[in-house]
């Protein structure tokens, strides 16, 4: 049989057909299929096309990478079109993955994400979260600095961190987590970790808000008396120099290496008589008067570059010796031969490898006695101080003292403590104060003579980095006539 729209095979075999039953199509187990273009309903899904031969890259995830199989797109990695797939988002589906990072509920990848994670929101949150840190606190800032009256610049270095910052956050790190688990066997999918991190820094941009908000305050609460309520004009000075917000004001601040002639607050002298030392440059110097602190005069680095570290080094080596006092003698047993040459012989392997300072043992008297010539009880021992070795003892050392040792407690000398001062620090210490003999201005004068000065004291501050010395006022002193002598 033959017609227009099908053709027919008839294959037909050998068999022992019962009389019975008669031969019929269904009981051969034939079966038609209609394959004609003119069906009317044809309810068949077309058969799929051809895999294509581009394999997904690792930006994908395992249904991306299925889907980018099945779509035959060869677009080369270099290319911007390749990229334009991750940046196919609308603004209802970047602001519900913004939203679930900072209230994060359920899977974020499979229920947020939808295996369709995106590079839109990743780059566009971390541009504004720079954006908003740098504006927030350049006006948080200018605004403080209108508050305190004082002159602002805005710090562009401000920018430069929070770009390098926010973006390796943003796209370094979730590019070092993937080589990670790549590098374990595991097959993560890189723009998910980017996704993360990225939709992650939402949060920060209302932290920017927040942060202008509380610097803004501080800056107003700085500006209340009340703030300020029994606290003595040292510290007043030195929350305003320590303050970031408003920031410190300089105004008043006496800088001799940009000296300006045509400040009336500075006055430059010459000293009428020589400073004699082997440890300056020359004999004659300039020095400079202070009109607002009576009595102050600044002779500005005398010393010689090897006189320099000629007194670094015998401060560290020597002074630091027995019988001088330093803060840690309080709680720790030091060596007679000081710290630093423990130091340094560590440094060297002399050490055994576990040797550490070990700790005062024996708690002296507390009662302590401000008369000046009892003899007064050294400070108690802390028993909970840490057994530390040299090398990491050496960084606490904060001061050591000269000649009369000096009681902290009572803020009075150990007479019955007497040291010689270090000879080359008692001859430079006369040698200063006779060369500003008859030095004075606007009514006050030096009238003490150098020939009758002799260094009985003397404290050596060390610093680490950060550290300051504030002001104080020293009431221990006998002879307030003799001048101090500050070394710097």
């Amino acid at each position: 049989m033959s017609g227009k729209n099908y053709n027919v095979l008839v294959d037909m075999d050998d068999g022992d057909y019962s009389h019975n039953q008669p031969a019929t199509i269904e009981s051969d187990g034939l079966e038609f299929q209609d394959f004609s273009s003119s069906s009317g309903n044809n309810t068949s899904a077309p058969p799929p096309p051809p895999p294509s031969g581009r394999t997904g890259s690792f930006f994908d995830t395992q249904q991306q990478q299925e889907r980018t199989q099945s779509s035959g797109s060869g677009k080369p990695v270099w290319s911007l079109d390749y990229y334009s797939r991750f940046f196919d988002v609308d603004t209802s589906q970047v602001l519900e993955r913004c939203l679930k990072t900072v209230y994060p509920v359920g899977d974020f990848a499979n229920d947020t994400l939808n295996n369709q994670p995106d590079l839109y929101g990743p780059f566009w949150i971390s541009t504004t979260v720079v954006f908003a840190l740098f504006v927030c606190s350049s006006l948080a800032g200018s605004l403080a600095a209108y508050i305190a009256n004082v002159p602002h610049e805005n710090d562009f270095r401000l920018l430069s961190y929070a770009v390098g910052v926010v973006y390796s956050y943003g796209f370094l790190c979730p590019a070092l987590v993937w080589a990670a688990t790549k590098y374990y066997g595991c097959q993560p999918s890189l723009l998910e970790i980017v996704n993360y991190y990225g939709y992650g820094l939402t949060v920060w941009i209302p932290v920017s808000k927040i942060l202008e908000r509380q610097k803004q305050e501080a800056a107003n609460r700085k500006q209340k008396a009340s703030s300020y309520v029994n606290q003595a004009p040292f510290r007043y000075a030195e929350r305003n120099f320590k303050s970031r917000v408003p920031p410190p004001d300089y105004s008043k601040v006496v800088d001799l290496h940009h000296f300006d002639s045509s400040d009336p607050r500075i006055v430059k002298i010459s000293l009428p008589n020589k400073l004699i030392s082997p440890f300056c440059y020359k004999q004659d110097y300039d020095a400079y008067l202070v009109n607002d602190i009576p009595g102050l005069i600044i002779i500005q680095n005398p010393f010689t570059d090897k006189a320099q570290r000629h007194f670094i080094r015998e401060c560290l080596k020597v002074y630091s010796q027995a019988p001088n006092t330093s803060n840690l003698d309080t709680h720790y047993t030091i060596p007679k031969e000081g710290l630093w040459n423990f130091y340094e012989r560590e440094r060297r392997g002399d050490l055994e490898q576990d040797y550490h300072i070990p700790r005062k043992e024996v708690n002296n008297n507390e009662n302590d006695s401000s008369s000046e010539n009892d003899e007064k009880p050294d400070p108690p021992p802390v028993e909970t101080v840490p057994l530390l070795p040299p090398s990491q003892l050496v960084y606490k050392m904060r001061w050591v003292t000269l000649g009369y040792q000096y009681h902290w407690p009572t803020k009075t000398y150990h007479f019955d403590r007497r040291y010689d001062v270090p000879e080359e620090v008692d001859e430079l210490t006369r040698a200063v104060v006779t060369a500003i003999e008859g030095v004075g201005h606007n009514g006050w004068k030096n009238t003490y003579r150098g020939s009758d000065y002799k260094t009985e004291a003397g404290v050596v501050n060390y610093y680490q980095y950060r550290d300051t010395l504030m002001g104080h006022v020293d009431r221990s002193e006998l002879n307030m006539e003799a001048p101090l002598v500050s070394i710097r």
